[in-house]
């Protein structure tokens, strides 16, 4: 994992290809902006019990257990 590794840059035609993709304006606006309250409870209920999205971070169920309190900082 933390070895060094040749990389292989000749490989660049996908950035020299004259139609990418684009979102729309609309998505665009959309897409940026604050979060709101809303958004991140409709995320915190999809988190299952006793998981932590990290080692080191704060399980679940903390989030859960407190979403009252710091979903209205």
């Amino acid at each position: 994992m933390y070895s060094i590794q040749e990389v292989d840059l000749s490989n660049t035609d996908f950035f020299e290809q004259p139609e990418i993709p684009k979102i729309s304006e609309a998505s665009k606006e959309s897409m940026e902006g604050a979060i709101t309250l809303e958004e991140c409870t409709s995320i915190i209920k999809t988190f299952a019990l006793n998981k932590s999205p990290l080692n080191d971070s704060l399980p679940n169920k903390f989030y859960f257990t407190f979403w009252t309190e710091i979903g209205n900082v």
